[in-house]
């Protein structure tokens, strides 16, 4: 028993125990790269004007149904915050100042990324996981321009991450068995026909069978692939393969393919990656200069204590069991849009707005209030969100019906909307009934909402 315990150990910490001290080239490489894509998303989004086109100028704000209470701070404040993190990026990045710039960057990142859920991405979420690990984890312990020599680390330090990275493919699998995407190929029928260039290379066929059932197949085994050492060489050329194919079909996932192909190098043997900056000895007397200096014993013991680890347990509980939660809520998780975040359920639908509109009604006189969001400067990625997330509408009806009591003095109101989308090739249909007074309703996140139209075929 003890036997097959440290086998299974050993497939998630180099060397088979948490405690292991073992070569850190591979977390200072993999700080590295998160430090430059980091710094291209923070000189992306100035460049994009992201605070001011995508913050202040909306009326509207998407929160989640957990973050109304957070305040938006001031745009100069906002904007210069974006600086702040480009400067925390270039540190990370060189490994200056690491245990400054690292919770300095999780906590302005994270606060930008809930500001309003129509930006919602799995990568972002990934990220902001990543970076509050990455403020405990000594990540700077290697090829950092502030630490000096080599330094090794604890084992666990490395099982964390890879938890992290398996736990992305594993329940992005387990989002595409339904019947959607097993009989139907949709969403990916969809999306090769707005991305023709691997039909031209393999046929429209092959190109469809290949993306539908080797994608599910890859999600579901790159954990077991990357882990183990015999199968590691197939992991590794079927997880390049498929990031490169993402990130060719695919214009809105921005970084994410370029990180999933920097996390790989987490799963390499700690020795093979040192030996890349390990120069070959020479034959002088005395001892080499190339030393590596261990953790100090303090921090070494920093994740085998009973409080941390109990806390890693229960976080990691956590993460397995929260991307499972549409199975306890009524309905179609990808079209009633409850439990959709945060559980890595991606690019398996595909919506195609057709009508989204809003009625106010006064009650009183009988009339409808001309509603027209383009009144409210409300973004595409708002819309889409709208169109994805049922309980975003009923967020809207309550800004429009509240608005109209306190702006125009209306008494009674109540706000319809009509939603039209096709979605995962289906003909034209409402998501949600336009008959329903959505100012009256009320949103349950754990129940059946009945003014959501079921998805019928």
């Amino acid at each position: 028993m003890k036997e097959k315990l440290s086998a299974l150990a050993s497939i998630w910490f180099p060397g088979g125990l948490p405690e292991k001290s073992v070569p850190a080239e591979s977390l200072g490489l993999f700080r590295i790269i998160f430090g430059i894509l980091m710094i291209w998303e923070m000189l992306y989004f100035i460049q994009l004007d992201f605070v001011e086109l995508f913050l202040d100028l909306p009326m509207i704000r998407l929160s989640y149904t957990w973050t109304d209470w957070i305040p938006m701070l001031p745009i100069p404040v906002l904007e210069g915050l974006i600086w702040v993190l480009l400067g925390a990026a270039i540190m990370i990045t060189i490994g200056v100042g690491y245990r400054i710039a690292m919770p300095v960057f999780a906590l302005g990142f994270t606060y930008i990324f809930v500001l309003d859920q129509a930006y919602y991405n799995n990568h972002l979420y990934l990220l902001c996981l990543l970076s509050w690990w990455m403020v405990f984890l000594p990540l700077d312990a290697s090829l950092s321009w502030q630490k000096g020599p080599r330094r090794s680390v604890p084992s666990g330090v490395y099982a964390i991450l890879r938890i992290h990275i398996v736990i992305v493919y594993f329940f992005g699998g387990i989002a595409k068995i339904n019947p959607d995407w097993l009989f139907q190929y949709e969403p990916v029928r969809e999306i090769l026909s707005q991305a023709p260039v691997i039909p031209n290379l393999l046929g429209n066929s092959l190109s469809l069978y290949l993306l539908v059932y080797a994608g599910l197949l890859f999600d579901l085994l790159a954990g077991p692939l990357l882990l183990l050492q015999k199968t590691r060489p197939i992991g590794l050329a079927a997880a390049i393969t498929f990031n490169v194919m993402n990130a060719i079909i695919f214009n809105d996932i921005n970084i994410f393919p370029f990180f999933m192909l920097g996390s790989l190098l987490l799963f390499l043997e700690p020795q093979t990656t040192q030996a890349w900056f390990t120069p070959k000895p020479k034959k002088t007397k005395g001892r080499s200069s190339n030393k590596t200096v261990s953790i100090p014993k303090a921090f070494y013991h920093f994740l085998p204590q009973p409080v941390l680890r109990n806390m890693l347990v229960g976080y990691l509980i956590f993460q397995c069991i929260w991307p499972l939660r549409h199975l306890a809520i009524p309905g179609p998780v990808d079209w009633t849009g409850q439990g959709q975040l945060f559980s890595w359920r991606m690019k398996i639908q595909n919506r195609h707005i057709e009508t989204l509109s809003f009625q106010v009604l006064d009650y009183q006189t009988k009339t409808i209030i001309p509603t027209d969001l383009r009144a409210y400067n409300v973004t595409k990625d708002q819309e889409t969100a709208l169109a994805m997330y049922p309980a975003q509408l009923h967020r809207v009806a309550r800004f429009l019906g509240d608005r109209a009591k306190d702006k125009l003095g209306h008494e009674e109101v109540g706000v319809r909307a009509t939603v039209k989308v096709r979605f995962n090739g289906r003909r034209s249909r409402d998501l949600v009934n336009p008959e329903t007074d959505l100012y009256q309703e009320e949103y349950r996140p754990w129940g059946q909402n009945d003014w959501i139209l079921p998805l019928e075929d």
